[in-house]
């Protein structure tokens, strides 16, 4: 061995190196400082030698359910949809109230007179209106629903009555003002004058 060239294995200013994977692991490496586990597996002594290094409980025969048998319960819900037994349904679930076609009718028919000003229109829509809201009254508690779109309805089917009229009384007034007789004169050049 030359004197240039360095031993094996890390100097003194050198970090040590990584073995290579699966190389014996060095001459100089320390022995394990831990003990080895105790034997792990079925022990034939039983529950009496349970203790802190031993393997556990004895495993149950194979097949057996290790946790025991699972609590009783009731079986599950037959599947459905809820309350489609109708009204009387005994299923569980309580019936949603219905809410009136003409409760729906009557909002859409308030909303339309208003946007087209037509009078037409919104006498329906107060009508439908009306009689969806007797019909919602008259139904037993929790039954019916849609009041506040019956009351819309009317309110909007009058709202859009009120401004058709309002809108054919302007125009009438703009008629009748056009056909009044002019009251000027106009001179031979087109200039109005006093008469």
């Amino acid at each position: 061995m030359s004197s240039d060239q360095s031993p094996p294995g890390p100097g003194p200013d050198q970090e040590p190196t990584q073995p290579e994977y699966g190389a014996p692991p060095p001459p100089d490496a320390p022995e394990n400082p831990f003990p080895a586990p105790p034997p792990s597996g079925p022990t034939s002594s039983g529950p009496s030698s349970w203790g802190p290094h031993s393997a556990g409980p004895p495993l149950p025969p194979s097949g057996a359910n290790p946790y025991g048998a699972p609590p009783p319960h009731d079986p599950p819900p037959p599947y459905g949809v809820p309350g489609a037994g109708g009204p009387g349904a005994t299923d569980g679930y309580p019936t949603p109230p219905q809410t009136p076609g003409s409760a729906i009718t009557s909002l859409v028919l308030g909303i339309t007179s208003i946007a087209l000003c037509c009078f037409p229109v919104g006498i329906p829509a107060i009508l439908l209106g009306t009689r969806a809201m007797r019909e919602i009254d008259a139904a037993p508690a929790g039954t019916r629903a849609g009041r506040g779109l019956a009351l819309s309805g009317v309110v909007t089917g009058i709202v859009g009555v009120v401004a058709s009229l309002a809108l054919i009384g302007l125009l009438l007034i703009g008629l009748a003002v056009d056909d009044a007789p002019d009251e000027t004169c106009v001179d031979s050049d087109g200039f109005p004058t006093q008469c």
